[in-house]
């Protein structure tokens, strides 16, 4: 039935069709197999319409058939002439470059390249000798997912090297799918020669975290552990050696085959989840590490982390009771280790000095969670990427949220860790949904500034609020009261990074306003000690026109 087309001229001038011809090609050329394959060919035939024409075609839905095709017992020259013509296929495929504005295109092109793909990845798995034949994949996402299937399915021979070569090839400039594709290559890659591999990089952010997601970081990561899990804590600890890096530990409880990784690594995925952590749950994911890391307690790291999981399961039981891990280490870099630490502080508060307030204040060291700006949760409490205002996401290293799980029993405080995550996130969104126009009218700031100091008085311990009211006190003339809020901003011990910036260049424009020019040159100091000053702008900003023609202003926005 799909013959009509497979034998119909060879020149196309319309490209999907082109790719259609191609694809029904490959089907005849497979329904010869008939023989050779286990099962009616029958079942496979998918009827298909084309757009641009009134004729129906039947195409054999070549996925599905392969999984039937006998690869060990085909002929030598039907081996060939399959090869030979999805290899073509590959290459007419891939000079029909995808076209966003024609999807059928798109995907036609998709589905018959990863279909010839499988094809030829098949036969080389069956006949290792034809592994020359990668050669002329076009070197794309094309050659790096055969090289890819070919390592899964354990065909290593001439296989390894290539892909090594062009996942380097591929590190600094690729396609997003090449990059997709890249990732998936190195976890194959990291079960075959883990020796031979680059170190593991630090987590991307803006575009690059949107399209690749680290998925080869956080595979490659669960590999190496559970290929070495007597140094599990170990590789652990190199691999969380900065805060970003936690999100390598998002899918480890989803990759861990190992069953001491598999108790450990719960705990740790757990804290990507946007839900509470019940009494119950935090009892038995702390038991989970403390029986995991029990057989590996007896080298260095292993035996503080356990001994740090044994104190939380101590203090989960008896909350009024203070625990000390002895063994911990203060004063590191390390942003695992440090999370850590603050865990011993918070284990070691005495009952009476238990407070929300105090809970809070611990909640306040950033040493104990990481957020970014490119995540969010959806409906369902699972991450996403991208970007825009509504991005916002938080989680806490494990040590600290169930220390604090513990503490917070005494006050009737169940999962303090989660009401953090929420309450920052609410006051992030917040901020991002208040308005700050271009053009301030009186009418509108009033409105926004009202608006701000409602939310605040719920949510009063997060930065980006109060950053907010003093930029839009500073543009409604308020700049007493501007002064205050961006100096409220700046002694909430979260206020750092980029906000601390804008706090700080806004805290600088109201001294100038205000006359107070002393600080507004140590505040634009200290500005330039995080984020370069934008030097055009600056002396352009009406805020900074009673310092304009300071000596000190025209060398700090001197372009020389």
């Amino acid at each position: 039935p799909f013959s009509s087309i497979a034998n119909a001229p060879q020149r196309f001038s319309d490209r999907l069709l082109e790719l259609y011809y191609l694809r029904s090609k490959i089907a005849l050329e497979i329904s010869l197999l008939h023989p050779f394959m286990k099962g009616p060919i029958e079942s496979n035939i998918i009827r298909y319409r084309m757009r641009k024409s009134t004729h129906d075609y039947y195409l054999l839905e070549l996925h599905s058939t392969l999984e039937r095709v006998d690869f060990k017992s085909l002929p030598r020259p039907s081996l060939d002439a399959v090869l030979h013509l999805s290899l073509t296929s590959v290459v007419s495929a891939h000079n029909n470059q995808a076209d966003r504005l024609n999807s059928v295109l798109t995907n036609v092109r998709f589905w018959l390249t990863q279909d010839c793909l499988n094809i030829i990845t098949n036969i080389i798995t069956h006949n290792t000798q034809l592994v020359s034949s990668l050669e002329k994949i076009p070197n794309d996402w094309e050659l790096l997912y055969a090289c890819r299937r070919l390592l899964e399915a354990g065909v290593t021979d001439g296989v390894v090297d290539l892909a090594i070569s062009k996942c380097r090839e591929k590190e600094h400039a690729a396609s997003g799918q090449a990059g997709e594709e890249r990732a998936l290559c190195l976890t194959a890659l990291e079960r075959v020669c883990p020796d031979r591999l680059p170190p593991l990089t630090e987590p991307l952010t803006g575009l690059a975290s949107i399209l690749t997601g680290d998925k080869d970081e956080a595979a490659r990561l669960s590999f190496r552990i559970d290929a070495n899990v007597n140094h599990a804590v170990e590789f652990l600890e190199s691999s969380v050696s900065k805060s970003k890096e936690i999100l390598r530990l998002h899918k480890w409880h989803e990759l861990a085959a190992r069953w001491q990784t598999i108790l450990i690594s719960e705990l740790y995925s757990r804290m990507f989840q946007m839900r509470i952590i019940s009494a119950p749950e935090s009892h038995r994911l702390t038991q989970q590490v403390v029986d995991g890391l029990k057989v590996l307690r007896d080298t260095g790291p292993e035996k503080r982390h356990y001994d740090i999981y044994v104190a939380i399961s101590k203090r989960l039981v008896m909350p009024e009771s203070p625990q000390h891990d002895d063994n911990s280490v203060d004063k590191v870099e390390n942003a695992l280790l440090r999370s850590h630490e603050l865990a011993n502080e918070i284990l070691k508060l005495p009952a009476m000095e238990v407070t929300r307030e105090s809970i809070t204040a611990f909640m306040q060291d950033r040493r104990g969670w990481y957020e970014n700006f490119n995540l969010k949760w959806d409906s369902c409490g699972e991450l996403g990427r991208g970007a825009g205002r509504s991005f916002y996401f938080l989680c806490f290293f494990p040590a600290v949220r169930m220390a604090l799980c513990a503490v917070g029993k005494l006050v009737g405080w169940e999962d303090p860790g989660f009401t953090w995550m929420s309450e920052r996130r609410l006051a992030y969104l917040a901020s991002q949904d208040i308005s700050v126009p271009n053009k301030p009218k009186h009418n509108q700031l009033q409105l926004e500034i009202r608006k701000t100091r409602e939310i605040l008085q719920t949510l009063p311990s997060h930065e980006y609020l109060h950053s907010t009211l003093g930029l839009l006190l500073l543009l409604n003339g308020n700049f007493d009261e501007a002064g205050d809020a961006l100096r409220t901003a700046l002694g909430i011990p979260t206020c750092s990074g980029n906000e601390r910036a804008n706090v700080l260049y806004n805290l600088a424009c109201q001294n100038a306003r205000v006359g107070d020019y002393v600080s507004c040159k140590q505040n634009l100091e200290l500005y330039q000690e995080i984020r370069s000053l934008d030097k055009k702008h600056a002396r352009s900003d009406p805020d900074f026109e009673s310092v304009r023609y300071e000596t000190w202003f025209r060398d700090m926005c001197s372009d020389e």
